[in-house]
């Protein structure tokens, strides 16, 4: 079936490059039907005469919009000399409404990244799009193209005053161009599986037209018409269509969540813990339980459920009863800054096991737990372990010894997630061994040696004594640089492998051989922990899927090498594993 569009006077032939600029960028990535992703749906449109409106809306994969201007024209029956003839009667018409290359792109930008320049000419930075939208809210500014073709896209914000003296400033300088020649209508055909090599040439040559104020017909090709009333568009269609029906997994869903302005911090976590299975089924057995009051816990049984029991296979759903008791919970949530993705993972894994202790406290208060004693916290112990920990918790040994005496004393300590630093050009397995390099501790910081009852030189180590059934490593990509007086990120290449074993356990570890597997990894991108995005890579069954706040996207395993870190100049953007999850085999 064709599809056709005939494109004229377009609001910005930088705004046209940049849009098949960032689909190269993403068919890079994934090779799959990406053309047909991009443009989300189209409408069908038979050989039948049907004139098309004189404005039409796209809506594209990330949810920014363009509207392209284009005067109607028949499917059939009218020649190209006819439409020619059209638009030179038209000629002085369009002529005081002639375009202006400069203006605000409203509230759409369709860059997640972007340099910000203020309406003073200040450099701002790059920022991630929703802060910029929080920025314009507060002071009452647009955004304008700069340089879109840049990595990354430059935009400046100003009022509107200074957008209107811009624009009348550059129609009198249109006015002073000499005449073009005569505009001619063009025509290009893209397949709907068009090869990467193929769409570079055919946009290179629609910019070539377009720069010479010609008329471009985009013939579009499908296969089979697309109704796009699923929210994710083209793109859900084409994962379903790339991973095929005899190969999705059955009860298995693939939803994105929606960003509410900075939440992509929260969105790549529960990304990440929804396909850690062990966790999944724990939440959603909770949400088959008597209900309890609205907490946190609650809310998330909610979204895990919603997910796992959509009719549809893929799709968007908006977290928003979550998010907004997180914001309620914790004020440091409460706001449209950027936020920390560790720091929310260990404030959810925590907060929900005080909510389940909690729970567990009140039943054995109300008798409903068999032979219930007081709580354990009048008995000055330790507070019976819930699932969150089954799961998350493993537990490091302190070894410390005395150079003076040989005394070798240790103290165990439970982690819920262990933070690993992190060197260039280096791996998971050679970070965990630092982790438990040996440290000597002397001058100011001797140890406190009992049996010799004076501070003495010591060795100090840690290892790992137990290992929990699903590990979440955090690598610590964000540190204070005393001379620029603030946190910097560390893009160093980590090399973090599909299979792994932990090498410094202690010597009484109780499972010491245990394997695990990458099931999801949290990715920073950007340059600063303020500054940036965050996605998350998950391994469903025997493939993996990239989501990115409301898209998601079938990747290869070769792929996750990309998001290693940097070699060099380790100051660039960057997307780097930033929260690695591996889960035991047994």
């Amino acid at each position: 079936m064709e599809i056709l569009m005939t494109v004229s006077r377009i609001a910005s032939i930088c705004t046209m490059n940049d849009c098949f600029r960032k689909l190269i960028c993403q068919a890079t990535r994934n090779k799959m039907n990406f053309l047909s992703r991009y443009f989300g749906f189209l409408w069908a449109q038979t050989m039948t005469k049907t004139t098309l409106p004189q404005v039409r809306t796209i809506s594209f994969a990330r949810g920014a919009s363009m509207t392209i201007h284009k005067r109607a024209f028949s499917s059939s029956g009218d020649t190209e000399e006819e439409e020619e003839e059209m638009l030179q009667k038209k000629k002085k018409k369009d002529h005081k409404n002639t375009r202006i290359t400069f203006g605000s792109i409203g509230r759409k930008i369709p860059h997640r990244l972007i340099h910000v320049i203020n309406e003073n000419g200040e450099d701002l930075g790059t920022m991630h799009r929703a802060n910029v939208i929080r920025i314009m809210d507060e002071r009452g500014l647009k955004l304008v193209p700069v340089r879109e073709n840049d990595d990354p896209p430059v935009f400046q914000l100003l009022t509107g005053k200074q957008i209107h003296e811009e624009q009348l400033k550059r129609r009198e300088m249109q006015k002073d161009k000499p005449k073009t020649g005569i505009t001619q209508i063009k025509e290009l055909t893209f397949s709907a599986t068009i090869a990467k090599h193929d769409l570079e040439t055919k946009t290179k040559q629609i910019q070539l037209w377009l720069e010479k104020m010609h008329h471009v017909r985009i013939i579009v090709q499908k296969g089979s018409a697309n109704d796009g009333t699923d929210k994710l568009g083209a793109n859900a269609s084409a994962l379903e269509k790339e991973i095929g029906p005899e190969q999705f997994p059955v009860n298995e869903h693939y939803f994105g969540l929606v960003n509410f302005g900075n939440t992509c911090y929260c969105n790549s976590v529960l990304q990440a813990l929804y396909f850690c299975r062990p966790f999944r089924e724990k939440v959603l057995a909770y949400k088959s339980q008597p209900r309890k009051k609205e907490n946190l816990l609650t809310c998330l049984a909610d979204l895990f459920h919603s997910i796992a029991t959509q009719k549809k296979k893929v799709g968007v759903i908006p977290p928003k009863k979550f998010i907004t008791r997180l914001r309620k919970e914790n004020e440091l949530f409460d706001n449209y800054m950027q936020q920390d993705a560790h720091e929310f993972l260990n404030y959810l894994l925590n907060t929900i096991a005080d909510i389940l202790q909690e729970e567990r406290k009140q039943e054995k208060q109300n008798g409903r737990i068999p032979n219930g004693n007081i709580d354990n916290e009048n008995n000055n112990s330790t507070p019976d372990p819930t699932w969150v920990h089954e799961i998350f918790q493993g537990t490091l040994t302190n070894e410390t010894r005395c150079l003076t005496c040989e005394t070798i004393s240790s103290k165990d300590e439970d982690f819920l997630d262990l933070s690993v630093d992190v060197e260039q050009n280096t791996s998971i397995t050679h970070c965990l061994r630092g982790f438990s390099n040996t440290e000597t501790l002397c001058s100011e910081y001797k140890y406190y040696c009992e049996e010799c009852r004076s501070k003495q030189e010591a060795h100090k180590r840690m290892k790992v004594k137990k290992l929990p059934m699903i590990l979440a490593l955090h690598l610590k990509r964000f540190k204070y640089m005393d001379q620029l007086h603030r946190y910097t990120k560390l893009s160093y290449r980590v090399v973090f492998p599909l299979e792994l074993r932990l090498f410094n356990t202690s010597g009484d570890a109780t499972n010491p051989d245990r394997m695990y597997d990458l099931v999801a990894v949290v990715v920073h991108c950007g340059s600063g922990p303020n500054r940036g995005h965050y996605i998350a890579i998950v391994k469903s069954h025997d493939f993996w899927l990239l989501f990115d706040d409301d898209i998601v996207e079938k990747i290869d395993a070769q792929a996750i090498e990309e998001f290693y870190g940097l070699t060099s100049d380790i100051s660039k953007n960057s997307e780097s594993g930033y929260i690695l999850f591996y889960q035991s085999r047994d």
